[in-house]
């Protein structure tokens, strides 16, 4: 089995056991088990289960840029692509409560949020040149970790006696967004409106993300 095979089955399984269980019922033995692999092959390829649900998430990440790329092309800015992600792990959450407690574990554990923050940084400077030029590695992190909080946030929506639409939610994570990543007021509203009317598409983003 190739090298790219054997991990993607390691993420699959233990995709599947997080969303069946949740992340901290979940153990190695367990991904290893529905994985059919040695538990050396895991080690290959992971530090342990903490590392695991880090690069599922990261996966999950890409692919979701891969997908908005494929479906808005060129019309979709980074800031917007950035938008239209968030937007898309809103619905994914609200189409599944385990993706929203999966999501919320990863912003949660000190560590996972680190580097998840650390990969949107990543992805920042690689994609947001231009609207972050000057700014240094302290700053650009600073950033990501602010989105990460928002959407913390806006996923325990989930949870309130009173809960919001999923519609407001997506129309907020896009205002903070950009006011976070410093973008003009004009462009962030016209941006706004953009996300707010791509929902059924950004709904089906999610289901093939829920279903990956």
């Amino acid at each position: 089995m190739q090298n790219a095979d054997a991990r993607q089955r390691i993420l699959n399984s233990a995709k599947a056991i997080f969303l069946e269980q949740g992340y901290k019922k979940t153990t190695i033995r367990q991904i290893v088990r529905r994985s059919g692999l040695l538990i050396g092959s895991i080690y290959h390829f992971f530090e342990n289960k903490e590392d695991i649900f880090q690069q599922l998430f990261f996966d999950i990440f890409d692919r979701c840029d891969a997908l908005i790329c494929r479906r808005f092309g060129s019309s979709a800015d980074p800031p917007t692509r950035l938008a239209l992600m968030c937007a898309t792990m809103l619905h994914a959450a609200d189409l599944d409560e385990n993706i929203c407690e999966l999501y919320g574990e990863l912003l949660s554990l000190h560590s996972s949020a680190e580097h998840h923050g650390q990969h949107l940084a990543d992805w920042l400077s690689a994609n947001m040149t231009r609207e972050l030029a000057g700014q240094n590695e302290s700053e650009v992190f600073a950033r990501a970790l602010a989105v990460g909080g928002v959407l913390r946030g806006l996923l325990a929506n989930r949870y309130y006696r009173h809960r919001l639409p999923v519609s407001d939610l997506t129309r907020v994570m896009a205002e903070s967004t950009f006011a976070i990543l410093g973008i003009a007021q004009g462009r962030a509203a016209e941006a706004s409106e953009r996300v707010s009317s791509m929902q059924d598409e950004l709904i089906a983003i999610a289901k093939s993300l829920i279903a990956y």
